[in-house]
């Protein structure tokens, strides 16, 4: 079962409106129906800044998160795991016409955390076309 609560505030500004700016928060609590090994607390967040003005698109975007579990612990009679995820992305995409758009991308995702098995740091870059009817 989860609980949870969300938040978004949106904002489209300059002459044309061809800015915006979204912030998300979003607060969770997740019951796993047994003896709480999988039960955790979060709250993360999203900013995203984006450009429209046709035929250009983009957007980047800053994220991060805290998640607390309540029971699981790292290590024998240890402290309860925690992790702090961030996040980072940014977007460019080009109308080609009306079905087709070439983009790219690039993706940077890091948890940190108590305990080394729930670490990790990865970029991602990709490039591509889109079709849409």
């Amino acid at each position: 079962k989860t609980v949870g609560a969300d938040l978004t505030l949106y904002h489209p500004f300059g002459e044309e409106k061809e800015w915006s700016a979204r912030l998300t928060v979003n607060l969770r609590k997740l019951y796993d129906n047994a003896e709480g090994y999988y039960d955790f607390r979060s709250l993360s967040g999203r900013l995203t800044l984006a450009y429209e003005r046709k035929p250009w698109e983009a957007s980047a975007t800053v994220g991060g998160g805290d998640f607390a579990h309540d029971v699981r612990p790292i290590s024998f009679a240890g402290p309860t795991l925690r992790r702090r995820s961030f996040s980072t992305e940014m977007t460019v995409r080009r109308s080609v016409n009306d079905h087709w758009k070439v983009f790219a991308k690039w993706t940077r995702e890091r948890d940190d955390s108590n305990s080394r098995d729930f670490e990790y740091d990865a970029q991602t870059y990709s490039a591509g076309v889109e079709w849409s009817k």
